[in-house]
Parts: structure tokens; sequence; C-alpha cells
């Protein structure tokens, strides 16, 4: 099944369960997926908005460039995913696993992250400004170049992972977990930003 440049906004799927279908460049806006098995399907650039997916499993799937601003991702499953470019914008991803998912300039600025897995992932670039990620888990991933300022990562996981060059300005960590992590290069708070910051707001 293959779905193009289609407008699908409010789709409600039910109990189906679709499996290596295709919706390049589909609107799917507002559309009720949760719980259900999209695994191996291809949404690329597909906007996805607004969306109740909570429990869905897009394991294997392609997402690259996918919009998922704003939507209730709350269990789902992710695992290997490709989802480079991604947007999870103000998304709820409390307890979702992206297992081994190539992330790489993924956004989840101001997301919620809480108990979420990014276990052995591939965050190259990504951005995770004021987004909300206790207990999180950073294991093993890459890292590189990741924008965590102004996140909170109060116990949250890095071991073993690679944070090389990332923007750690005005992070919160209090309980996180760094044994193993490559921290080199790492941008950590600016006192001349952060006080100028202050002085603005």
């Amino acid at each position: 099944t293959r779905f193009e440049r289609t407008s699908l906004d409010g789709t409600d799927l039910g109990s189906a369960r679709i499996t290596a279908a295709t919706f390049f460049k589909c609107d799917l806006k507002r559309s009720k997926f949760s719980k259900r098995s999209l695994e191996g399907c291809d949404f690329t650039d597909a906007i996805l908005a607004d969306c109740e997916l909570s429990g869905a499993s897009f394991r294997n799937c392609i997402l690259k460039g996918c919009d998922f601003a704003r939507s209730n991702l709350e269990g789902a499953n992710f695992a290997a995913a490709k989802a480079m470019s991604a947007d999870f914008t103000e998304a709820r991803l409390r307890g979702a696993s992206f297992a081994g998912a190539d992330l790489r300039q993924a956004c989840f600025e101001k997301a919620s992250l809480i108990e979420t897995d990014f276990s052995g992932c591939d965050l190259r670039e990504s951005i995770f400004e004021r987004a909300e990620a206790q207990k999180a888990k950073f294991g093993g991933a890459r890292m590189c170049f990741a924008d965590c300022s102004y996140a909170g990562f109060e116990i949250a996981d890095f071991s073993d992972a690679d944070l090389t060059g990332a923007n750690l300005h005005s992070v919160r960590d209090d309980g996180a977990e760094w044994d193993g992590a490559n921290l080199k290069q790492v941008r950590k708070t600016d006192p001349k930003r952060l006080k100028g910051e202050k002085e603005a707001s």
C-alpha cells in the first residue's frame, strides 16, 4: 500500500494492523493510532503532529523528516527506526523506546522524555533544548554536538555515551550517571551567558 502527498487528516485506524505501507509526505495531523502496529512503514516527510499515538509501534520504520510535534507518544516503540531530522517538539514521550534508532539531527525541544529509552541511539547533532528527560536512558548513545541546553536530566543514565562537543549549558543533572561517558570538548554552563539571561528576564 502506498500513499503519496495524500491528506489523511484525522484518520482513526481503530484495531487495524498496518505493516510495510508507505505514507510519503502525507498529512496525518490529528490522527489516532494508539496501540497500533505500524512496523516497517515509511513515513518520510509525513506530518503526524497533534496525534494520539500512545503505545503505537514504529519499530523499523523510516521516519526521516517526520513531524510529530505535540503528539502523544507515551510508551511508543521506535526501536531501530530511521528518524533522521524528525521533529518531536513538545511531544509527550514518557516511557517510549528509541533503542538503537537513528536520530541524527532530530529535534526534541521542550519534549517530555521522562523514562524514555535512547540506549545505543545515534543522536549526533540532535536537539534536546529545554526537554524534560528525568530518568531517561542514554547508555552507549552517540550524542556528539547535541544541543542539550536547559534540559532536565536528573537521574538520567549516560553511561558510555559519547557527548563530544555537546552543549550542556544550564543543564540540570542531579543524580545523573556519567560513568564511562566521553565528555571531550563538552560546552558546560557559560557563566557570562547565564548572567545575561538572568538580567534579561
